[in-house]
This record gives structure tokens, C-alpha cells and sequence, in this order.
């Protein structure tokens, strides 16, 4: 007993800092966001300033003028300096990580993290959307607070590609299977239920805007639900599907 209870006082603890962490995020965020559309910049460099807002300004470490000089034992007798065993595991990369050994993301950190290190491919980041959309809550959950336009652009991007290569039999081909249209379409409703869903479908840049077009009419064609279809790109703000 005194273990669960010590393991469910752990988990709450853990859940309170996750809360914590996406509040704070989400406020540096709003604050990037307000201060990039007062300067009236264009979208690269308001994505840029958004997605930085959370970091702290570097600043040079001061140097100390009475600082003692390294040991002799740190230097080779070709005066270079010797690597310290924290310097060799550094040196050593982390093994890659496959989509299908990734947990389902939480929050957008994890998201945005497990993305970028390990999904390169179509067939790593449809596997991933799939573990995603699998998850309780789905994308929807997954970005609860806020979803951003270079997400929504990213996973329109994947879907897009997984459909051109369905038909081609190769191995990204495999990634869709039979059930893909019905599974691009779920994660389409799923972004349009995410937070702050229609400001940042807004900042979707044209090339973005181009491909859910496209992704909106291989799907209209791909035997789904029209109707449904026609929903998602109404929220989307396309005019891809016709009424």
C-alpha cells in the first residue's frame, strides 16, 4: 500500500510539472508572438522568434584573471589537452531510436523532440502518427495547448507523402496501408481540434497551405466519407473540396 501510494504520489508530481513546463511555454510564447506582430514581420521570422521565446540569452562566462592554470596531468607531452573520461561518452552518439520503440508523446515537447530525432523518413513519421493517434486523446491531446503552423504544415507534409507513395510499392508504401485514407482524414480532424487551431492555420505558409489542398483532394477521391472530408476543409479554410 505504502508503495502505490508513493508511486501515485510520484505520478502526480510528474503530470504537475508537465502542466507547469506547457503553461509557462505557452505564456513565453503568447508574449513572442504579441511582440512579432506589433513589428510587422513576415512569417519566417515570426516562426523564429516563437519558437526561441522559451530559451535564455547565452552570455559569455566572465573571465577570472586569478584563475589557478590546469594540472600537468591534463596535458599530453605534445601539450595538447588529454580528453577526460566525460568528454569520451559525450563524443559517443546516442543509438537512434526507430518510430516504433518511441512512446506516445504527452505533450507538444515531446512531440516536437521525438520528430526531429527520429522521424527522417515517410514510413518512420506515419508509424509515429499512428502511435500518436493511437494514444489517449490522439493529436488532439497530444496538442491540447497549442498546435503550431510548422506542425500543421509538417504532418500535412507526411500524409501527402505516404499517399503519393502508397501506389508505388516501395517501402515507404508500406507505412499507409489499406486504411490510410481513413487514417489521414482522422488526423486532419484531429489538428482542427487542437488548441489555437485556427490562429496558427492562419500562419501556415503557401507552400504549407498547398499541400493540405493537395492531401484535401487525393482524399476526396480516396472513397472516406465526403462529408466528412468537406468538414475538415472548411475548418482548414480550403477550397479544395468542392460542395
Amino acid at each position: 500500500m505504502t508503495a502505490a501510494r508513493s508511486s501515485y504520489k510520484r505520478l502526480g508530481e510528474s503530470e504537475l510539472k508537465d502542466a507547469i513546463e506547457s503553461d509557462r511555454l505557452r505564456k513565453v510564447q503568447d508574449e513572442a508572438k504579441k511582440r512579432a506582430m506589433s513589428q510587422l514581420c513576415d512569417y519566417d521570422t515570426f516562426k523564429n522568434m516563437v519558437s526561441v521565446a522559451h530559451l535564455d540569452p547565452i552570455n559569455a562566462p566572465k573571465t577570472q584573471a586569478s584563475a589557478a592554470p590546469a594540472p600537468a596531468k591534463t596535458f599530453a607531452a605534445d601539450g595538447t589537452l588529454v580528453p577526460t573520461r566525460g568528454d569520451a561518452t559525450a563524443a559517443v552518439p546516442a543509438a537512434a531510436l526507430s518510430a516504433d520503440q518511441l512512446s506516445a508523446p504527452r505533450t507538444v515537447q515531446e512531440f516536437a523532440r521525438d520528430w526531429r530525432r527520429h522521424c527522417s523518413t515517410v514510413t518512420q513519421r506515419v508509424s509515429y502518427l499512428r502511435l500518436c493517434a493511437g494514444s489517449p486523446g490522439g493529436l488532439a491531446g497530444v496538442f491540447k495547448v497549442e498546435v503550431s503552423a510548422q506542425h500543421i504544415a509538417d504532418i500535412a507534409g507526411a500524409l501527402l507523402d505516404a499517399a503519393r507513395a502508397g501506389g508505388n510499392g516501395d517501402d515507404d508504401g508500406a507505412a499507409a496501408g489499406e486504411d490510410f485514407p481513413a487514417f489521414a482524414l482522422a488526423c486532419l480532424q484531429g489538428l482542427t481540434q487542437a488548441g489555437r487551431f485556427s490562429l496558427s492555420c492562419k500562419l501556415v505558409p503557401r507552400a504549407g497551405k498547398e499541400v493540405v489542398d493537395e492531401l484535401l483532394r487525393w482524399l476526396g477521391g480516396s472513397g472516406v466519407e465526403q462529408a466528412e472530408v468537406r468538414k475538415v476543409a472548411q475548418a482548414f479554410g480550403s477550397k479544395a473540396i468542392e460542395s
